[in-house]
This record gives C-alpha cells, structure tokens and sequence, in this order.
C-alpha cells in the first residue's frame, strides 16, 4: 500500500497542473483587437435632437479567452454584442456635455474594457421639421427608339427632420434612376438621398420620414430626323431701279425631326414669308420656318437671310 502513495501523489500533483493551466487558458485575463460598440441614446427629450457626437466606440475588451471569442463572434455576425447606453434626460438645447452611459454586454460573459472614457460628449439641438423636393436624377439612355417624355417622383416632396441649423442645410431629397432599365408606364422604388446644395450629403443627424419614394415614366417614340434645304419666302419687290443679286441663307439645311409619316412629304423647308419691299440697300431678315404640325425644328438654330440689293444696269 506504501508503494502505491507516491504514484497517487504524482497522479494528484499532474492531475492539479494539468487543471491550472487549463483553467488558467480560460479565465485569464486576455486582452484582443479593438471592438466597435454602437450608441443608443436613451431617453431624449422629444424637443431636441443629436447635432453632434459619436455613433460609437472603440473600445479593448479584457477577460476570459472564451468570453472575448463568444464577444467577437456576435460582433462579426451581425447579432446582439456589446452596446453603449447613454441616458440624455438631462440634455439641453444648444450646450454641449459629457454624458454618462453604462455598456451592456451579452449575459454570461465576463468582459471588461480597458481604457474607456468617463463620459461621451454630446451637442443636442432644437427638432424641427419641414419638407423639401424630390429630384430625379438619371443615368443611361433609355430603350433604342424611345424617349423619356416625363419622369415623376410620388410624392414631389416630403418631411425631413433633424436639429434646426443642420436642417437648414437640406436643400434637396435626390433619387437616381437608370434609364436604361426601365420601361413605359413603369413605377419603381428607389432609396433617396438627402443633400445640401452643390450635392453635398446633408448631415447623418438629419432624416427623413420615409427611405423611398416612387417614380414613374412615360416614353414615347424617338421622332425620325431628315436634312431639307431651306427654301426662302420672299414677298415684294425692291425699290425701283434696284435688283435682287442674290439671296444667302445661314445655315442652308435644316434638321427636322417627327413622324416618318409627316418627313415622307417634305422635300424642302420654307421660311416664314418675310417682305423686302422697296428695299434700296442689302439687308438682313431672320423668319422663322414654317413647319408642319407635328414637325419640330431639331437644328437649334436661327435661320439668317441675307438679301444682297444692287442698283440695277443703267441706274
């Protein structure tokens, strides 16, 4: 029996290190990579609203080893981790403040955090309220053969919130829209973005009291375009002893777009009749062209006419 005494006491003493270390792998103190901890803000008055201050912290949690990977692992996954309460019973309008907050961790984990503030500064400000335009702004072309002919956003405005001067800065609610992807009488759902003027992006404390608004489209058939020679209309006749030399048009083409129907039936494209009457000297006119209904001038520019007069032979 006094044989077996000491191998049960070296059994025993294995037994107990063996116990230590691992305990000790668990529960001693570890100190990981900095995690990320979201703010909530508890009880705000519902007069004020955050003008400025963090929307989280980084902090280095410490603890047990299991504990910190559990910790990372809610984290990464998106779930309930570690959260920062901050009680804002006290805040003011326009003062500025450190806070006080206490850090929810997930139950069953022991962890602390190194180095963390005393408090968290916070500026609140005055809510208010008020609306604004939606703007559509587009990319791409639409459809081979078709053009947008109206584009609408439903509503046309709505109500953003947020402190008073950083709401101030709000000049628009912008919504992008491919052109190329939709079709006519088409309605979509398209996120909006709040802006300040030169495109800006309005400030994270301002929001709005809806994340999408609709749009819809109307398309019509892109009209064909045709090349005609600009044919003047002249009426009258110069003063006697006077002749017309010649007549110079400035551009001499005009780029007219409509129904294929319509531009089968033009061969040239007239002025508007202009009168020369009793003219004694060269002479500039700019008519107009006189187009067919459902004809549209695509050129974009006015028609010069230039009447060269000259006395005539023997005058």
């Amino acid at each position: 029996m006094k044989s077996k005494i000491p191998l049960v006491l070296v059994s025993l003493l294995m037994a107990i290190v063996l116990y230590v270390y691992v305990d000790g792998q668990n529960y001693r103190d570890l100190t990981y990579k900095p995690i990320d901890i979201p703010i909530v803000l508890d009880n705000v008055p519902t007069d004020l609203a955050l003008d400025a201050g963090p929307s989280k912290l980084t902090l280095f949690p410490q603890g047990p080893s299991l504990d910190l990977q559990q910790l990372y692992r809610l984290d990464s996954s998106g779930k309930r981790g570690a959260t920062i309460h901050v009680n804002c019973q006290r805040a003011k309008a326009g003062e500025e403040g450190d806070f006080s907050y206490t850090i929810d961790i997930p139950d069953g984990l022991e962890v602390e955090f190194k180095n963390r503030p005393s408090g968290i500064r916070l500026t609140f400000d005055r809510m208010a309220s008020r609306a604004v335009p939606v703007v559509v702004e587009s990319t791409g072309m639409p459809p081979s053969g078709f053009l947008v002919s109206t584009i609408e956003a439903d509503p046309a405005r709505i109500l953003v919130r947020g402190p008073s001067k950083k709401l101030e800065q709000v000049a628009r609610a912008v919504v992008g829209v491919d052109l190329s992807t939709v079709r006519s009488g088409q309605t979509i759902e398209a996120p909006i973005f709040l802006q300040k003027e030169n495109a800006v992006p309005a400030d994270s404390t301002v929001s709005a009291d809806v994340e999408t608004v609709k749009v819809r489209f109307a398309l019509s058939p892109r009209p064909e375009e045709v090349r005609l020679v600009i044919s003047p209309v002249v009426i009258g006749q110069p003063a006697p002893g006077y002749r017309i030399v010649r007549i110079e048009i400035l551009p001499n083409q005009a780029k007219l777009s409509g129904a294929t129907s319509l531009l089968s039936n033009l061969s040239t494209v007239e002025t508007q009749p202009f009168d020369i009457t009793g003219l004694k000297a060269t002479a500039e006119f700019r008519p107009g062209l006189k187009l067919p209904e459902g004809v549209n001038d695509a050129t974009g520019k006015q028609v010069l006419v230039r009447v060269v007069v000259e006395p005539s032979e023997g005058n």
